[in-house]
């Protein structure tokens, strides 16, 4: 077997992988739909050079869910913390232009411990105080969840030695790695959302907050200060 048959084999499998995989994922249509609420997003946020990072982010998820179904799922976590990561950054950047434009020439590196700092990064008590202070009260929940599952998936990206025993090395359905992958998905899209909210919610005009409502009341409609932006009621008011 030449390197061209060898390489086309792997591809017959990693189709044959898709194939299964499709039935085993039942959450192909939040995957979706998450990529088009972001985009709505990208839609009404006033405009900025950031929102780059977001599109970069969306690309990171298709990728992701690619990887996914064709069994790579090791290539497909590794994606899905950066698409969390670029997100998380492009908030970060919007404050911080100058640490933005020191990235966007390479003198700067994206950082998750100072993107998602407890002082300082995106889901802190200054940033909330500053962009939408009622929500200080949520801060730190999602901050956390966040990390954790930031750190979940750092350790298939280092190559950790747990993730070898859940991975075996060889192109097969896992429906245990499926499974970690929604959950972890769902905790992502969630702090996506908070984090989206609680940086442009009141930047954004009235007239457009439409197009992302039922996106955002569908993760985040618990929070009573959020259904005030969108018109709704505070309980026992």
């Amino acid at each position: 077997m030449n390197a061209k048959e060898y390489y086309k084999t792997i591809s017959e499998a990693t189709h044959t992988i898709f194939e299964e995989s499709v039935n085993h994922c039942n959450f192909l249509g939040k995957l979706y739909d998450y990529s088009a609420s972001i985009q709505e997003w990208l839609d009404v946020i006033p405009s900025s050079q950031e929102k780059q990072m977001i599109d970069y982010s969306l690309e990171q998820v298709e990728f992701s869910c690619l990887s996914l179904l064709s069994g790579m799922y090791r290539q497909s976590f590794a994606s899905l913390r950066l698409s969390l990561e670029l997100l998380f950054g492009s908030v970060y950047f919007s404050a911080y232009r100058l640490e933005y434009l020191e990235w966007k020439n390479g003198s700067r590196d994206l950082k998750w411990q100072t993107i998602n700092d407890e002082n300082n990064g995106v889901l802190s008590q200054r940033f909330s105080n500053v962009f939408f202070p009622e929500l200080s009260t949520h801060i730190d929940a999602h901050r956390n969840t966040a990390n954790s599952v930031y750190r979940e998936l750092s350790e298939f990206v280092h190559g950790n030695y747990s993730t070898w025993n859940r991975e075996k090395p060889s192109l097969s359905v896992n429906e245990n790695l499926i499974e970690q992958y929604r959950q972890r998905f769902q905790l992502i899209s969630l702090a996506c959302h908070f984090l989206l909210s609680m940086r442009y919610l009141k930047e954004i005009e009235p007239q457009k907050l439409h197009k992302i409502e039922v996106h955002v009341m569908d993760e985040l409609q618990y929070i009573p200060e959020i259904r005030l932006v969108f018109g709704g009621a505070v309980e026992g008011k």
